[in-house]
């Protein structure tokens, strides 16, 4: 059970992640200000970034 329920987190994290880049792309495409689309940029690369990093490491410790 623990071992769906921490890949369930991970794939949320990482959709919750690329849903900010995507929103931050189109923010940067439409002409916004540097400053509306920057930190959704930095939150999305570091929720896609963690949850990888996350997930690599657990399976490698399920090993």
């Amino acid at each position: 059970m623990a071992k769906q329920n921490v890949q369930n987190v991970n794939r949320i994290v990482i959709v919750i992640g690329l849903l900010a880049m995507i929103s931050s792309g189109f923010q940067a495409f439409n002409g916004a200000p540097f400053m509306s689309y920057f930190f959704g940029l930095i939150i999305g690369f570091t929720l896609v970034g963690t949850a990888y990093i996350n997930n690599k490491e657990w399976k490698k410790n399920q090993e």
